[in-house]
């Protein structure tokens, strides 16, 4: 994928779950970083994906009492 500073709301969400799995590179992320500033979809699913995570680990940890 060619990174430049403005990412289309695909490549953004691409690197938003590839940060779920491994550290992004300091292009990726500052161009992440950029793209959540202006963007005003993004960051709304950089939430959910948050709480779905939090969601996941509160269960997680409720299914192994």
């Amino acid at each position: 994928m060619r990174y430049s500073p403005f990412l289309s709301c695909r490549q953004a969400s691409r690197l938003i779950t590839a940060e779920l799995d491994r550290e992004l590179t300091s292009i990726e992320r500052i161009g992440l970083h950029l793209h959540l500033k202006i963007c005003s979809v993004c960051p709304t699913v950089v939430r959910q994906l948050a709480v779905l995570r939090r969601s996941m680990q509160e269960w997680r940890e409720t299914a192994e009492q």
